[in-house]
């Protein structure tokens, strides 16, 4: 009985070292894929592309507050060029947070999705983040966002900004609409550069919709904003 308990467990064993593996070898192919799609699209658009890891990025877009957590910040995947005449930079973001309980440390690792567009104006910063139930802690707490006559739009974002005159100009009815049409989506606006988020790893079939995203909130800013 105890020999074939122990040859029920190399068995398992087996099968468990097998699975990873296998989960090794699925993650290096989506990962080579990934790579061929990002390089195949930039070729075709004349972008610039680098698969590898880049820390000059954090240095570039670190007033972007999202970039600011953990540590290990790097990109990779980072792509560079213009779309529809605009200067434009995608790339995705890794962090790490380290945990200690007092007994072990606990290292996890995250990434995200960024696209970015330059504008033709410095804007003050702006923060919009989908609606959380820690979000609504903090809110009744007395840790208040900005809310709008959107009573959907207020519940479903959290909206921040240094000047609020600005983020009402921003949201009028129509980017609400947008934003409502699109839940989930993340949006940080500061100096130049308008930045939307992702979560997980940017992947190739997800770069022209965003670009073309930010193209569309571009156009539905206001004229008079970009007046002064």
């Amino acid at each position: 009985m105890l020999i074939g308990m122990t040859g029920i467990e190399i068995l398992l064993g087996i099968g468990v070292l097998a699975l990873i593996g296998l989960g090794i070898w699925y993650g290096w192919k989506k990962e080579q894929e990934r790579r061929r799609l990002f390089q195949e699209w930039a070729d075709a658009n004349n972008w610039s592309y680098a698969h590898g890891r880049n820390k000059e990025i954090y240095g570039r877009f670190g007033f972007l507050d999202r970039t600011n957590q953990g540590h290990s910040r790097y990109a990779i995947h980072v792509l560079e060029g213009e779309w529809q005449g605009r200067e434009a930079v995608a790339f995705t973001f890794h962090y790490a947070v380290t945990h200690h309980d007092g007994k072990r440390t606990r290292t996890s690792h995250h990434y995200f999705g960024v696209t970015l567009m330059r504008l033709e104006k410095s804007f003050p910063e702006l923060k919009v983040s989908p609606e959380s139930f820690f979000h609504k802690i903090g809110h009744a707490l007395g840790m208040q966002d900005i809310d709008f006559e959107s009573i959907d739009f207020s519940k479903s974002y959290e909206v921040k900004c240094s000047e609020k005159k600005f983020a009402y100009d921003f949201f009028h009815t129509r980017m609400m609409e947008d934003f409502l049409a699109h839940k989930g989506t993340a949006m940080e606006l500061e100096g130049e550069w308008i930045a939307l988020f992702d979560k997980g790893k940017l992947e190739p079939h997800e770069l022209e919709p965003c670009l073309d995203r930010l193209i569309r909130i571009r156009e539905q800013m206001p004229r008079y904003l970009f007046k002064n």
